[in-house]
This record gives C-alpha cells, sequence and structure tokens, in this order.
C-alpha cells in the first residue's frame, strides 16, 4: 500500500510554522472543532482565517450541517469576527442545490430534511416537496387510503436529518426510487453528533435506512465525496490547496477525495492517536483517512 506517515507539526518552529501556508493558494476548513466549538471561536482561529483572506488566499469553509443555512452560519461566523462573505461558506444543503442547478435538473425533489435543506433548495430553484410531518393515521390502509400518493413530476430524493423521519416518509422514498432514472442523493451521511452527555444521530442512519429499504445507494453531497470541489473547478494546482480539519472519515477523505493536501487539527474530534491506530493496522482503501499533517491547533500558526 502507498500511503506517509504524516507529518506533526505541532513541534515545529514557530517561524516554520508562520511560513507553512505560503505554499497554499487556497484554504478548505471544516467549522465545527476546527474554527468553532459551540459558540466559541477556538484558540483565535478567526485571526489566522483572516489573514488568509488579507493575503488574497481563497478560503472555503465546508460545513456538512443540514440544519443551517448558508446565512444563518455567515451571520454566526461575522459574529466571531470571521470576516467570511457567503461566497466563503458552503453547507451540505447548498451544495445539494449547487449539484442539482449544475445537472440542469427541472423537477420536483421529494425532500426527507430540514426546513433549512428546503431554504437552500429554493434558492437554487429547485421545486420540492416532503419537508414537515407526514404522519400515520391508526392503520396502513387508512394511511394508504387517505395520505399516500406519489407525483409524476418527482426527478430526485434528497435524504438528510429530519426529526420528523418515520415510516411514512420511507414508504414514499422507497416507491419513488424504484424508477432508476430518479436521482437518490444524500446530503451527508455522519453517523451521529457527539455533545456533553448526548449522543445525537445525524443524517447517516436515515439515509442507511433508505437504502436497505430500496436497494439503491445514494449518490453523497456532502463530505467526504468530492463533489464540491469538483464543481468549484478551481484552478489553482492541487499542490498548493489544503483541506484542514478534525475527522479523519470525514475531512481527511473529502481532501483525499479531491487530491488535494490535508491537514487534522487535534481541537475536535480525531487525534494522533486515532491515525496511529490506522496505520498500525491499515486496511484496504483505509489510506485516505491518513492526513499530510498533523496539528494539535491552529493557534499555533499565529
Amino acid at each position: 500500500m502507498n500511503y506517509k506517515i504524516p507529518v506533526n507539526l505541532s513541534n515545529y518552529p514557530k517561524e516554520s510554522l508562520q511560513k507553512f501556508f505560503d505554499d497554499f493558494d487556497v484554504i478548505f476548513t471544516d467549522c465545527d472543532g476546527v474554527l468553532i466549538k459551540e459558540n466559541s471561536v477556538i484558540d483565535s482561529s478567526n485571526l489566522l482565517i483572516n489573514k488568509f483572506l488579507e493575503n488574497g488566499k481563497k478560503v472555503f469553509m465546508v460545513s456538512n450541517n443540514n440544519q443551517t443555512t448558508r446565512d444563518d452560519l455567515l451571520k454566526k461566523c461575522q459574529n466571531l469576527n470571521f470576516n467570511f462573505t457567503i461566497d466563503n461558506i458552503f453547507t451540505s444543503s447548498s451544495i445539494t442545490g449547487m449539484y442539482l442547478k449544475s445537472l440542469n435538473f427541472n423537477k420536483k425533489a421529494y425532500v426527507i430534511g430540514s426546513e433549512e435543506l428546503g431554504e437552500e433548495l429554493t434558492k437554487f430553484g429547485i421545486e420540492h416537496i416532503g419537508i414537515g410531518r407526514d404522519d400515520m393515521s391508526d392503520t396502513y390502509g387508512e394511511y394508504m387510503m387517505n395520505n399516500y400518493k406519489l407525483y409524476e413530476d418527482v426527478g430526485a430524493v434528497i435524504v438528510g436529518l429530519d426529526k420528523f423521519f418515520n415510516i411514512p416518509k420511507m414508504l414514499k422514498a422507497m416507491n419513488y426510487l424504484k424508477n432508476p432514472e430518479i436521482l437518490f442523493l444524500a446530503t451527508n451521511v455522519d453517523v451521529r453528533s457527539e455533545f456533553p452527555n448526548l449522543i445525537f444521530p445525524d443524517a447517516g442512519p436515515i439515509v442507511a435506512s433508505i437504502e436497505k429499504a430500496s436497494y439503491r445507494k445514494a449518490t453523497v453531497i456532502g463530505k467526504p465525496s468530492s463533489i464540491l470541489f469538483d464543481l468549484l473547478k478551481l484552478k489553482s494546482d492541487k499542490e498548493r490547496i489544503l483541506m484542514i480539519g478534525d475527522r479523519l472519515s470525514v475531512d481527511i477523505a473529502f481532501g483525499k477525495n479531491s487530491g488535494i493536501k490535508t491537514m487534522l487539527v487535534e481541537t475536535g474530534d480525531d487525534k494522533m492517536e486515532n491515525v496511529g491506530e490506522i496505520l498500525r493496522k491499515i486496511e484496504e482503501n483505509e489510506e485516505n483517512l491518513i492526513p499530510d499533517y498533523v496539528v494539535k491547533s491552529l493557534g499555533l500558526f499565529l
């Protein structure tokens, strides 16, 4: 297998770290665990990002969170003194809209997901149905008679995290997907989000259940898919593009799938120990989880 042990930058001299980003023209970065934790900036990361922007680097913050809009995420970042504009920010919901627009999609989408996902689709001119409650009546028979209807002009099923997900929604999704011409898209396949004293499910389990029921495999739009990278059509040499993230299976894999350099920041989910575990028992296809660089915090570059 062809892989390299990542370079640990944490003990590099200050002068070397301050020059490190001179080799990159484009920076992709995750949000939670890298720049922000809950409602606080991590280790003055806003100062580093603003420095990138002032020096003319392209910066793209990419979030798999489909429960927020780009506008809301921009407002949050600006309140924390990141000098972002809307063009710097992408969510899995907005990338889904971009992707469908790139296909000249002109049908309706059946959506299992949040109102925020619907807002982003609308901004890209994508008509959609399905968001909100779709409750089951007392019996399956009554539901089928009164509430079950498939629309002929649906051309895609889009699945994200949906607090109202249930059997009726699965029923409609799997029956739409009987038609092989209907697209099956997943905003993201993150399994869960972890909070103090709470583990919360993400879109992944919902996507997996519909894949199982429909005998179809979803096209994943958010990280680790390279779809955003492909849509942006950047002109920079891939050697001069860097992805910064805190999750190996999501952020680092996105960078590897896109063919660019990657850096794991240890202020979030994964640490160098996780990389070490992979290196000790590396299996097929796991080499795309190994970053090129590891650093304890972005604050070390200031």
